[in-house]
């Protein structure tokens, strides 16, 4: 077996190999309050140092501080290793605008949330090795649009339409994962680097209930990288047939805990009843009993109802893609709102603006054409973005914004 992220490629233990993965978090957080006080308390920094690099974009002061706090974790990592504390991880629940599902969800210090972003980059190579390319939830060059075009890829022209498809969900995908998988999977490949091994136990530590959270950046990671090793099974299922093996899956695309699994309807099943029981020894994770069965092929001889995916906000058939109904009700209203505002005067308030042009990727990315013609939809978004221009040039020139309504 392999092994990755050995010693000499991985040091977490040198502040300039760390450093890259300190800049990334700090990239991706720089404006938010909390971040900035962790630089504050360094001394490198004080926040009107802090605020005039924000402006002028230069981040020498910036980079200084980042470079003293990058020195001060990995001297905790070399020193206390297994022993680096982390304040307590704060839960809160939030009912899903679209779902309307209550989601528990989880945040962390900003300390641990750094910590995990040198978790993340010191286990790279093994993500790479082992995330599939048909993973696309929480993966940077992946997301809801590349989703949506490797169904439309898979249904439309690798198989032409004559596929069947089975989708299926894991019930409380995260809640359901404990720490001690991913601390497994992480020593059996990446057991000559025992000081990664350590820091990965230490980052989840302090996660409520020893199982992953939704909202923790190496939660997601984790999450994937333990579904890989599902995935991987469920493609590799065969069954012999005159002496030959057959492969029984044709293809997967899988987004967060939501699988879908394209072949022959009966050989689907068998594979997901054979996975199930591995999955459920091995991870503690169940897959849910409602199944949705697409049968692409009854559809092109039998009837004419046109079967459906329904994944990742998009409804994907054999012939065209729509936007799932709760988000085109959403977009519908704002567009109705936006049109109304603008009639009335004379420009759209950039608050809305904001929202409109945040639901523009979703009818760019389907067949849309009739909404966007109905609405006069590319009109609203040109309004919009002159709106949000405005607003922006007042932010920079500092305009006086109390009244939200007076940019237009």
């Amino acid at each position: 077996m392999k092994s990755f992220c050995r010693p000499k490629n991985v040091e977490i233990t040198s502040v300039e190999y760390n450093l890259k993965a300190v800049h990334y978090a700090f990239d991706e957080k720089l404006k938010r309050k909390d971040f900035q006080r962790l630089l504050i308390q360094t001394g490198e920094i004080s926040r009107k140092e802090l605020e005039e690099d924000l402006k002028t974009g230069q981040r020498r002061k910036i980079n200084k501080a980042i470079y003293a706090l990058t020195e001060a974790y990995t001297k905790e990592i070399r020193e206390h290793n297994g022993q680096i504390t982390f304040d307590k991880i704060r839960e809160f629940d939030r009912v899903d605008g679209i779902s309307g599902k209550l989601r528990h969800l989880c945040q962390e210090s900003p300390k641990q949330q750094i910590f995990e972003y040198i978790t993340k980059w010191a286990t790279e190579e093994l993500l790479q090795a082992k995330i599939l390319p048909c993973q696309f939830g929480s993966i940077p060059g992946g997301g809801q649009v590349k989703c949506k075009e490797s169904i439309e890829k898979i249904v439309r022209r690798q198989f032409g339409g004559d596929v069947d498809a089975v989708q299926i969900d894991i019930y409380h995908a995260y809640p359901s994962t404990k720490t001690t998988v991913i601390t497994k999977i992480i020593d059996k490949y990446c057991h000559k680097n025992k000081p990664l091994c350590t820091l990965v136990k230490n980052v989840m530590q302090n996660y409520p209930g020893g199982v992953l959270i939704i909202g923790g950046f190496w939660s997601s990671w984790a999450f994937n990288l333990a579904m890989s090793f599902f995935l991987r099974r469920i493609l590799e299922e065969k069954k012999t047939r005159r002496g030959k093996q057959i492969r029984m899956v044709k293809a997967v695309v899988c987004f967060a805990d939501d699988v879908l699994i394209f072949g022959d309807r009966s050989n689907l099943i068998k594979a997901i009843k054979t996975e199930g029981r591995w999955i459920k020894s091995e991870y503690g994770l169940t897959i849910k009993d409602a199944w949705t069965i697409i049968r692409f092929k009854k559809f092109e001889r039998y009837t004419k109802w046109e079967p459906r995916i329904d994944m990742a906000g998009y409804i994907v058939s054999s012939t065209r893609t729509t936007i799932r109904g709760a988000i085109f009700k959403r977009i519908r209203r704002q567009t109705i709102r936006a049109k109304a505002e603008l009639n009335r005067l004379g420009y759209i308030p950039y608050w809305r603006a904001w929202t409109l042009t945040a639901y523009n990727g979703w009818l760019v990315h389907s067949n849309s054409l009739k909404f966007i013609r109905k609405y006069g939809y590319q009109h609203l978004f040109k309004m919009a973005k002159k709106s949000i221009r405005k607003h922006e040039r007042q932010v920079r020139n500092g305009a006086n914004l109390c009244n939200p309504t007076s940019t237009g």
